[in-house]
């Protein structure tokens, strides 16, 4: 079996896996864009309830006079503190989905081509298998290309 063939063979089904992976994972990122800015907006809010509390308003004189602002102000503060946190995990996520995205990307690269590649060095071995005369070459070639496709799904 021609190392060349196998080689070119593998790195067309490992340019198939990272093109899925890559798919996959565009697509998670594209989820968590949109998370991150729900949980960003979520934020923002639960921060503006704090500071509401905190001011001077009516609503908050309201709940210090019947002695529960202590309580409700504590009661914003861990929702603000939940949704800073839902939030910062979210961004984290996307930056590891976005490196992710980049190594695969990078590990694309220098597969791009082998298909025509691998077409081309099948091509050169059935033409020098014919050259040398021998009448089962078109067989021969194609048994090849099988068993380059098993040993290949075997190495996976």
């Amino acid at each position: 079996m021609d190392k060349n063939l196998t080689l070119l063979r593998e790195q067309i089904a490992k340019k198939a896996r990272l093109e899925a992976v890559l798919t996959t994972l565009k697509s998670q990122k594209g989820e968590l864009e949109k998370r991150v800015r729900d949980l960003r907006t979520e934020t923002e809010n639960e921060n503006a309830d704090v500071e509401k509390l905190e001011k001077i308003t009516l609503k908050s004189l309201l709940y210090k006079a019947i002695g529960k602002k202590d309580e409700k102000l504590d009661k914003e503060r861990k929702e603000a503190y939940a949704a800073k946190l839902k939030y910062d995990t979210a961004v984290a996520e996307l930056d590891g989905i976005e490196e992710r995205i980049v190594q695969t990307e990078s590990e694309l690269k220098p597969l791009r081509g082998c298909e025509p590649r691998y077409k081309n060095a099948v091509k050169e071995k059935a033409e020098a298998i014919r050259k040398r005369g021998e009448e089962s070459a078109e067989k021969l070639i194609t048994l090849e290309e099988k068993a380059v496709y098993i040993t290949t799904n075997i190495n996976e």
